[in-house]
């Protein structure tokens, strides 16, 4: 009865159980994530030079680095997963397809916030490595999270709005 009358608490719990969930899951897939995951990064690098991939090492120029759980987005993805399946005004089928869409989303930052910083470290030196790789960090971690929601949740409203729009031209 407490959950049917606070939507907004029945929606921080399930975040939580089911991003708790689905943490310990992708945890168990680590090895796997951390391998596509240098093989996204090297491939993104490949378009700047020459890249390559030995497990879950990224070789690009002069540079290797390892790709290590943090780097992954398994927590982006557990968050994700929590809050769109515990969005209860959404139908199953719009869930479920939202978990993987923001699983390949996630994965492709992540494989372009490696590339970047890798870039930066080569353009502009070890000196710059840290600042860039804890700005890009923190920063796609919130709004990888915070903006892919978002549009995943407002999308039919924006899609309606332009169909309004649309009609509103017509006549």
């Amino acid at each position: 009865m407490l959950f049917e009358k606070r939507k907004g608490l029945r929606f921080a719990v399930g975040t939580a159980v089911i991003g708790g969930a689905s943490y310990v899951l992708l945890g168990l897939l680590m090895p796997v994530l951390k391998m596509v995951t240098a093989w996204m990064s090297a491939g993104v690098l490949s378009l700047f030079g020459s890249s390559s991939v030995q497990g879950a090492l990224v070789m690009f120029n002069s540079f290797t680095v390892q790709v290590i759980p943090l780097c992954v987005g398994d927590i982006e993805i557990a968050v994700l997963t929590g809050a769109i399946l515990s969005t209860a005004d959404r139908d199953w089928d719009d869930r479920i397809i939202g978990v993987v869409v923001a699983f390949a989303f996630v994965m492709i930052v992540n494989a372009l916030r490696i590339a970047a910083t890798m870039l930066a470290w080569e353009a502009w030196g070890l000196e710059a490595l840290a600042l860039v790789h804890s700005t890009l960090f923190r920063a796609v971690l919130v709004l990888t999270i915070v903006g892919f929601y978002a549009v995943w949740y407002l999308r039919d409203l924006v899609w309606e709005k332009l169909q309004l729009e649309q009609l509103l031209k017509e006549r």
